[in-house]
């Protein structure tokens, strides 16, 4: 079957597929996750309880070794969390490295933290050892329309095994897994060493030890799904052979997120003996979402394409990476750009968006996807947004007000006071971002400042008290006063610098 539209389709679905099962087993992952970090919580907060006097422990106290009952009640401690484990051997190996004698109060909790992240480790290992080997399994098999020329593949044990335990990167997943449990486990430690010598609260540990475990599942993520497309690779060419096709055409997705080196390879044909992983086969890069079809040379049909507007399209089946984006106008490009740039910030522009929710609460954005709208769409209402934000904190503005409402006073301002002359000449052609913090006020109310109508009688009225004109380091001033308010301007730049009322409501 040489219909070019039909291996295409098969591709996308064995990798919707693959992607699907990745992101169910990476749910369940994240409980796996919660439920350690939940453990590791209430480890420290009875640790507290036990040891602290109204949660403070100086560091002599910690270094204090359990007495005879504390250290059966640490041993129990542990034993309870061994007994939950299947596994014979790693109980043998958490017994050994565990169970102490003459072991410090720090070094206790030091312990139980560490026994908890090793049970996640193995679990991990194992659960994502399970996923590939379904991952390997579901896609080992040829579409019954195509004839073979040799028998199918059997699904023996060894050979599944051997599939996903291939060092095809430079070292196995479970190796990495390790790796990064290790660095998680001594990370994790040092936060609670360093919280009880400097005397942080649960919270703030809990906190710290939280981001660190957030890191860990990041990787734990890129693990998965760079190797679920690695097995969903495998199989697809030891379809290949099974068939007996010769040539393979790499098929990069036709959207923002694909790489450099994806991109350059798209449509490209090589022969199936001299396939490489991350040369001219998927997965090029960690987390690949790039594919292989057969090839034949008669073939026909088309392609498909994911628009700017997140919808799917179909193009002509020659049309490489490079071909579909030149024939992109130069607004469809330009958003492209935008939406690459939001993909590769994401996890970035999560902890800034968090610590914007911390400052502006209800305020901010509703989600991250509306946070990085305002970041990377609109310069200037970025740069408003952040001159907000700031407002907000040093408290030139009530919590109360909304960027909303910030911004709509921006623009009134701008509409109504930039590019007119004061009474004296003063052409204003700029204002200051705390000008736009002293119209909207700086009370508990929503908005309490001054109106703008009565900031331009205050500039342009013939009977305003125009005061004398005062020099700083920084720049001159000169304020206008009438019917209640004064606007300070300078001069020389033109800018509104500041706005009061005259008299207290």
């Amino acid at each position: 079957m040489n219909n070019r539209d039909y291996w295409i389709k098969r591709a996308l679905m064995q990798e919707q597929k693959t992607k699907e099962k990745s992101e169910k087993f990476l749910n369940d992952l994240q409980k796996q996750y919660n439920t350690a970090f939940m453990e590791i919580e209430t480890d420290i907060q009875n640790w507290y309880k036990k040891y602290a006097k109204e949660n403070n422990i100086s560091i002599l106290e910690a270094k204090k070794i359990l007495s005879e009952k504390e250290t059966k009640d640490y041993i129990l401690d542990i034993e309870t969390s061994i007994a939950m484990i299947k596994d014979e051997d790693l109980k043998l190996y958490l017994r050994k490295k565990y169970f102490q004698e003459r072991i410090t109060r720090l070094q206790s909790l030091k312990n139980q933290t560490a026994m908890e992240l090793e049970i996640l480790r193995q679990s991990q290992d194992i659960s994502t050892f399970e996923h590939l080997k379904n991952v390997y399994m579901d896609n080992l098999t040829v579409d019954p329309a195509i004839t073979v020329s040799s028998a199918f593949h059997r699904f023996s044990r060894v050979a599944v095994e051997n599939a996903v335990l291939t060092n095809w990167s430079g070292d196995t997943f479970s190796n990495r897994i390790w790796k990064h449990s290790n660095k998680l486990i001594d990370e994790c430690q040092n936060v609670i060493t360093t919280g009880i010598i400097q005397g942080h609260s649960i919270d703030t540990m809990s906190k710290k030890l939280s981001k660190r475990m957030d890191s860990n599942f990041a990787n734990a993520k890129r693990i998965v799904r760079t190797e679920s497309n690695y097995i969903l690779s495998r199989a697809t060419f030891e379809n290949y052979e099974t068939m007996g096709v010769e040539q393979y055409e790499f098929l990069a997705t036709l959207d923002y997120k694909t790489s450099e080196i994806c991109r350059e390879l798209d449509k490209k044909v090589f022969y199936v003996k001299d396939k490489q992983v991350g040369v001219n086969c998927n997965p090029m890069h960690p987390n690949c979402r790039s594919t292989t079809i057969p090839y034949f040379s008669d073939m026909q049909g088309s392609r498909a394409t994911r628009g700017v507007d997140g919808k799917t399209y179909s193009v002509d089946r020659n049309m490489s990476y490079r071909d579909w984006y030149n024939s992109l106008s130069e607004e469809e490009k330009k958003q492209m750009e935008i939406l690459a740039k939001m993909d590769k910030n994401k996890v970035k522009d999560k902890e800034q968006y968090e610590k914007i929710k911390g400052v502006l609460g209800k305020n901010a954005p509703k989600n991250l996807e509306e946070f990085q709208k305002v970041k990377y769409t609109d310069n200037n209402r970025w740069g408003l947004f952040k001159s907000y934000k700031k407002s907000i904190e040093i408290g030139e503005i009530s919590p109360l007000a909304s960027f909303n409402l910030y911004e709509n006073v921006s623009k009134e301002i701008d509409e109504k006071l930039i590019g007119i002359s004061t009474v004296n000449g003063i052409n204003v052609v700029g204002r200051s971002n705390h000008f736009v913090s002293r119209v909207i006020g700086s009370t508990e109310e929503r908005r309490n400042g001054i109106d703008i109508d009565k900031i331009f009688d205050a500039l342009t009225n013939k009977e305003t008290n125009i005061l004398e004109l005062k020099k700083f380091k920084n720049g001159t001033s000169q304020k206008f006063r009438y019917n209640g308010v004064e606007v300070s301007v300078n001069p020389t730049t033109g800018n509104l610098i500041q706005t009061n009322p005259t008299e207290r409501k």
